[in-house]
């Protein structure tokens, strides 16, 4: 196969020194940080929201679901990330943390649990309300990666030549119909 490059002979691992060209900036409270992150996606789906409705393009609001999904979930999951890190200050209590919970909003509801039981008791049916939602969320977004890829990556191996074999598997085997409104709006709330 023959491949062109914009100049020849490229130096892959040349160094391009241009001054202010990426600026990074980060907070050593990664609790803030992740408030801060949070927040930002919780925006961009509901900009995202905005759009498509006033669009009213069925094709748009069929392509955006798992976008908007992700963004919507993701802000939760960043959420509950930052309320475990207010109080668990032990760097290696915060790596088990991360390990224990990983993606899943089940689990990190229930670590963060005992941080906020004085706001649960107030809140006792919201909590619940929240607890069976991340529950059922669980049957197909445990790991958050449903929403990110609308398929599953499967992997059997053959018993008798240790090969692995991928495969595809689809998140909706059939046709769904959702309705993005409550959808989007259910998730606003929580």
């Amino acid at each position: 196969m023959n491949r062109k490059w914009i100049k020849e002979n490229p130096d892959f691992f040349k160094k391009n020194k241009i001054d202010g060209l990426i600026v990074l900036k980060g907070n050593s409270d990664i609790k803030e940080e992740f408030t801060k992150y949070a927040v930002m996606f919780k925006k961009s789906a509901h900009l995202i929201t905005e759009y498509i409705f006033e669009k009213e393009d069925i094709d748009k609001l069929d392509t955006y679901l798992f976008s908007l999904a992700y963004l919507y979930r993701h802000s939760l999951e960043l959420l509950l990330k930052a309320i475990g890190f207010k109080y668990i200050w032990d760097l290696e209590n915060r790596k088990d943390f991360i390990k224990e919970t990983f993606h899943n909003l089940s689990s990190l509801l229930k670590a963060v649990h005992p941080h906020i039981v004085d706001n649960v008791i107030r809140n006792y049916g919201a909590f619940q309300w929240l607890q069976a939602y991340f529950e059922d969320m669980n049957g197909i977004d445990k790991e958050s990666d449903s929403f990110r890829y609308p398929f599953g990556i499967t992997m059997k191996k053959d018993p008798f030549d240790n090969q692995k074999n991928f495969g595809i598997k689809s998140f909706f085997e059939k046709q769904t119909h959702i309705n993005l409104f409550a959808f989007a709006n259910k998730l606003i709330c929580v």
